[in-house]
């Protein structure tokens, strides 16, 4: 797995939990690696996961659950 996709998983698991100082640290770091390989978009103070993202996260949680 590439940087992108470690980022992805993780900013995708990440996306779930409650978000705290913290978290919105981690994502702040994880975003431009995001933005680069096309995962996220950012407008301003609001990002969101692209279409692409989206698709190439609930690939990579199907492989992690045939492990």
């Amino acid at each position: 797995m590439d940087l992108a996709d470690e980022a992805l998983s993780e900013a995708w698991t990440l996306a779930d939990e409650n978000y705290t100082e913290e978290l919105f640290a981690r994502f702040a770091e994880l975003l431009p690696l995001l933005i680069e390989a096309g995962y996220a978009d950012a407008d301003g103070q609001t990002w969101h996961f692209t279409a692409k993202g989206a698709a190439r996260a609930n690939e990579l949680a199907s492989h992690d659950t045939k492990r």
